[in-house]
């Protein structure tokens, strides 16, 4: 074994499948890895016919405690949503070393896996999507939360089309953000006064560093002024809604930075001068989500939820009761 597999085998362990995870999970399989950690499908062995995801914090991080304590909050937070529409989770595990929790599992694809195969899904799946990733925001805002990274590949779809929210890991608090938010932009030029050793605990979870979130999907006011709301979680959702209607991001260009200067200095494009066979009143909702100046979108996720169920033709709504989740 080399030195940089050694490395990565200490700082992502591997479970097998038979492995029993803190006396308790037996491991199916390994469902996916990242850089913080990594994700399994388990049995809970007192109850055998349940299946569970359990979440594992990377062993390279098991030494910094704003680490740690960021990843049990993002447990804790998805705990607290008690919504069809969001992936839940339920135990915190700290075991020899190990911190990890369980969650929800969801048997399906990534919106982003499903757009992948299908560029430009059928309307009536649109419909659904936004309807229930508007309902989910609806429950993620009314507990003062800011999800912060909402994005194709942070909704799963299940065999049935239900659709969740899931990833809390940079998840803001409402009530400490306001009056603490850093007031520059993203490109730099941040005040001095505006020191991260003076911010709340929960303010440096998330600030682990200069930008925070995914470039195509974040609002022009975290762009420019470092600003973010809830109105911010709407304007993402109008991106994923364009993404879904059009088969592409609103914002084009060959780098990062022409990507956000292009949200800030110019309007989305029309919806209609790409695709012209999607009804006025959806273009018109999606767009509205895409307002540069927040106080333009539509306030509340929930105002969304209700103009889709006003605006769903019949065959949207007949398709969209046949995947409800309860």
């Amino acid at each position: 074994m080399s030195e940089c597999d050694t490395e990565r085998r200490v700082s992502l362990p591997y479970y097998a499948p038979g492995s029993l995870i803190a006396k308790r999970y037996m491991v199916i399989k390994i469902l996916g890895q990242g850089s913080a950690g990594s994700v399994y499908l388990c049995n809970d062995v007192t109850k055998p016919e349940r299946c569970i995801a359990l979440k594992v914090l990377s062993g390279r991080l098991t030494d910094d405690i704003t680490f740690i304590e960021r990843f049990y909050r993002e447990g804790k937070v998805s705990a607290q949503i008690k919504s069809p529409y969001v992936v839940r989770s339920y135990d915190l595990i700290m075991d020899d070393g190990l911190f990890a929790y369980t969650m929800e599992y969801v048997a399906g694809k990534s919106l982003s896996e499903r757009l992948a195969e299908t560029p430009m899904p059928a309307l009536n799946f649109v419909y659904q999507a936004l309807l229930h990733i508007s309902k989910g925001l609806t429950e993620i805002h009314k507990a003062d939360l800011v999800h912060r990274d909402l994005k194709p590949s942070n909704v799963l779809i299940t065999a049935d089309n239900k659709t969740k929210i899931t990833d809390f890991g940079i998840v803001y608090l409402v009530k400490e953000l306001y009056g603490q938010q850093r007031q520059s932009s993203i490109f730099g030029n941040r005040p001095q006064s505006s020191s991260r050793g003076n911010s709340s605990k929960a303010e440096r979870l998330t600030l682990a560093g200069d930008f925070i979130g995914t470039i195509d999907y974040v609002s022009p006011e975290y762009v420019q002024f470092g600003q973010l709301d809830k109105r911010s979680d709407i304007y993402a959702l109008g991106i994923v809604g364009f993404q879904m209607l059009t088969g592409m991001l609103p914002f084009k260009g060959e780098g990062v930075f022409e990507r956000l200067h292009a949200r800030v200095e110019t309007p989305a494009p029309k919806l209609h001068s790409i695709r012209r066979d999607v009804p006025n009143s959806l273009c018109d909702l999606v767009m509205s989500c895409l307002e540069t100046n927040p106080l333009n979108r539509p306030q509340f996720a929930r105002e969304i939820s209700i103009a889709l169920s006003d605006i769903m033709p019949q065959s949207a709504i007949a398709f969209a009761k046949t995947v409800e989740p309860y």
